[in-house]
């Protein structure tokens, strides 16, 4: 019977599905299986044993605990929904694969409940993973418009504060009042090409790509969007540099990526822009003293992480800025300091 054949190779199927999972996912480590697999096998064991009338408590066919547990597993890893499928089709083949070996035929009965509780537990973990997918869009939907609407009206308020004093007479045109109206509407076209280029990158759009002059587009940004701190800002941009870009999505990630390090470097601190081509790429480095990261670099790329404990923002920025880059087919990554500060590199094709 087939729980008598289950439970004889047991072990045999938990090996050959771990070593399917790992040709699937070599660089990934061979305990992400958790007990899910080995757990979910000896439900199903349990079932069959159960429809052959011996007596035996089982969840499946139905609602698994293991089956929640894999779902949430694989998404919180970063797997996508078509892992989790895979996952559930390995045990059926594996099954299958033994019992050819060994010879053993597997009744109509049998066959039917075994299919029964790959289904149930496959359809548990996929609702599982899509519950918290769907979970997470809507938080980051939120904070992400939370921190958009704090930002728009902390501008907005400065600016109309600003004006305000502009428009009593009291203070010139050329005062600091009138300069700090004016990045208070940088920021607001920051903000709004930023939120622009958001939307682009969720709707699936592709680049929209034109020739840009990279040292005249850094030289903008540090212009019109840079706050007025006692920081230097140095550029060092081969001229005539130029990459094959969409303006909007290179200009907010470099924006993006120039105001962070204003934002948290030391006072009389100093920033560095790099550019130059290597081979057929074009890389483009922004180096900072923040006095080097706190917990591991890549972490900084998640929704929702910061870079200090002065926490400003909800920390999408950088998720939107590797997303605007990958878009090119490029790659953004950080490098720590350590006591210094750190160096954020953008590699973009030439041509995309």
């Amino acid at each position: 019977m087939l729980h008598e054949f289950l439970s004889l190779y047991r072990n045999d199927i938990v090996g050959r599905c771990e070593a399917h999972y790992q040709l699937r996912n070599p660089s990934r480590p061979r305990d992400e299986l958790l007990n899910t697999i080995p757990e979910f096998v000896d439900e199903i064991i349990k079932a069959e044993r159960r429809e052959a009338g011996i007596p035996e408590r089982s969840s499946l066919p139905g609602d698994t605990e293991e089956a929640r547990k894999l779902g949430e597993h694989r998404f919180r890893r970063g797997f996508k929904i078509c892992d989790v499928v895979s996952d559930y089709g390995t045990i059926c083949q594996v099954i299958g694969e033994i019992a050819i070996e060994h010879a053993v035929e597997l009744d109509g009965r049998s066959y039917k409940l075994l299919n029964e509780c790959i289904d149930s537990g496959l359809s548990q973990a996929i609702t599982t993973y899509y519950e918290l997918a769907v979970a997470r869009g809507q938080q980051e939907f939120a904070e992400w418009f939370g921190f958009l609407a704090h930002e728009l009206r902390n501008s907005l308020a400065t600016a109309v504060l600003a004006y305000s004093f502009l428009r009593s007479g009291e203070v010139a045109l050329e005062s600091k009042t009138a300069r700090i109206l004016e990045r208070s509407f940088n920021q607001l076209e920051a903000l709004v090409s930023q939120t622009l280029a958001t939307v682009q990158l969720k709707s699936g759009v592709p680049p929209s790509t034109e020739q840009i002059a990279l040292l005249e587009l850094v030289e903008d940004i540090k212009t019109t969007t840079l706050a007025e701190r006692d920081i230097a800002v140095i550029i060092k941009i081969d001229p005539g540099l130029r990459v094959e870009a969409d303006p909007r999505l290179l200009g907010s990630a470099l924006t993006n990526l120039l105001q962070n390090a204003m934002k948290f470097t030391r006072a009389e601190g100093r920033i560095e822009v790099r550019g130059h081509r290597e081979h057929a790429r074009v890389r483009i480095e922004v180096e900072d003293e923040c006095g080097g990261l706190v917990g591991p670099p890549e972490a900084l790329f998640e929704p929702f992480v910061q870079r200090a404990s002065k926490r400003r923002g909800v920390g999408l920025g950088l998720t939107i800025t590797r997303n605007a880059i990958e878009a090119h087919g490029g790659t953004l990554t950080v490098r720590d300091l350590p006591g210094k500060g750190c160096i954020f590199t953008i590699l973009l094709p030439l041509e995309v």
